[in-house]
């Protein structure tokens, strides 16, 4: 459990992310899961 309720703390627009060893910082939220959307729905599946 949270020492801080998630909802109480103040929601920063910044998201720092790392994919493929790239580290991307962003300074909107909603554009940086756009993104990464995008790239899930490009990437081919493989069997497993």
């Amino acid at each position: 459990m949270l020492a801080i309720p998630e909802l109480a703390m103040p929601r920063s627009r910044k998201v720092t992310t790392v994919c493929n060893s790239r580290r991307e910082v962003w300074t909107d939220y909603e554009q940086a899961k756009a993104y990464f959307l995008e790239l899930m729905m490009s990437i081919e599946s493989y069997p497993a």
